[in-house]
């Protein structure tokens, strides 16, 4: 039964990160093939990430609250959602609101699922089931980078809704296999006796940790005003979907040799040293991509990816397994996911707006600077000791 479980809660993952390459990998191409301006596309995206921030914390109460509601019960429903936009996605094919909302109910449904699938293996784990949520997790992440890859191709050589209607294959297919998972498992809602530590009292508790997650908001702030919006550069050298497939395949492996060698890393580096490499990778990579002249120098510069987020991510929750308290945990993870939201949403509507009123180099110079003056003052609080 353990085996099974395993093997559907992994198909569950994959399947959703191939949702996520459609959602984030081509959320802006998408939008300006159906004819939104850079600007427009930006704040569709950056409602998106709004709506799904502002829902995370309410649908977690729900669900912690009820005692019938298990989290797989809120994927299934979420990912129904995610079906209906991607059909709706499917049929709107020019700028209108129709077409607007559909991304942002696709971008917020992203944004909720992937904290959701954060949590279910911690879930399932509690009750009985041994799920192997870090090879899952990097089959996910396999998935993502091949099936943007394929986005790319087939939106090249396919009708554009035909490639669009990938989207809800993929959510019907997760539906299916949900439900199978929540036949097959019982979660009980009843072993939650533990205290729960508040926000306002782990902000009291960790102040300097505040003031280093406000300053990783502004560097993934300057790193997805270009990642967000590769498609901007590809136009200005000639390439197209392919190539942005192409380039998120190559980001998505370069994570990996960081990921899975972390632990000998941190040894011979410590916690610290990585985060602060990191910070300053994130810069480095956007300013070989400002100078490419050609896809070919793109997809080298996605070997700074293994030193930038692809090192950022397991040090960082590292540093918070290590300055925090059992109790405390689950709150600095569930912060470091909104700073990544927070960097979201600020990037979508800065990037569409700098680009179209002020060009493609200032959108890179901009990054960058944000970048290098938010990793030193990153390197600040880092290095200050917590309490």
């Amino acid at each position: 039964m353990n085996k099974k479980i395993n093997i559907l809660h992994g198909s569950a993952l994959l399947l959703y990160e191939m949702y996520a390459g459609l959602a984030y990998s081509f959320g802006s191409y998408i939008l300006i093939e159906k004819g939104f301006s850079s600007t427009v596309a930006g704040i569709i995206m950056s409602l998106g990430n709004i709506v799904g921030f502002i829902l995370q914390p309410i649908i977690s109460n729900i669900t912690d609250n009820s005692k019938k509601i298990t989290i797989i019960h809120v994927l299934i429903i979420e990912t129904a959602f995610s079906f209906v936009a991607c059909v709706l996605n499917v049929f709107t094919q020019s700028p209108t609101i129709s077409a607007a909302i559909s991304f942002v109910v696709i971008l917020a449904a992203a944004s909720l699922l992937e904290a959701l699938y954060n949590s279910v293996h911690f879930i399932l784990n509690d009750n009985g089931y041994n799920v192997d949520f870090p090879k899952a997790r990097a089959l996910g992440s396999i998935s993502f980078g091949l099936f943007s890859y394929l986005l790319g191709v087939l939106f090249e050589k396919l009708p554009f809704n035909v490639t669009l209607s990938l989207g809800p294959i993929v959510c019907a297919l997760t539906i299916v296999v949900l439900l199978i998972l929540n036949k097959d498992t019982k979660i009980d809602k009843n072993n939650d006796e533990e205290d729960k530590i508040t926000y306002s009292q782990f902000l009291k508790a960790h102040p300097n940790f505040i003031k280093i997650i406000i300053s990783f908001v502004f560097i993934f702030l300057g790193y997805t005003m270009v990642d967000n919006f590769y498609i901007l550069k590809l136009n200005a050298i000639g390439a197209g979907s392919a190539s942005l497939g192409l380039i998120i395949l190559i980001k998505t492996l370069m994570e990996f040799p960081s990921f899975f060698m972390f632990k000998r890393i941190e040894k011979l580096f410590t916690t610290k040293r990585c985060l602060i490499l990191s910070a300053f990778m994130f810069g480095v990579k956007n300013i070989v991509i400002f100078i490419a002249p050609n896809t070919q120098m793109i997809c080298v510069a996605q070997i700074f990816q293994a030193l930038a987020l692809g090192l950022m991510s397991p040090s960082m929750i590292s540093y918070i397994n290590q300055i925090t308290t059992k109790k405390e945990t689950v709150r600095g993870q569930a912060l470091f996911s909104m700073a990544v939201a927070c960097g979201a949403i600020l990037s979508s509507l800065l990037a569409g707006l700098v680009y179209d009123n002020l060009g493609l180099n200032v959108l890179y110079i901009s990054s960058i600077i944000v970048i290098i003056i938010a990793a030193m003052f990153f390197t600040h609080f880092v290095l200050k000791d917590e309490h």
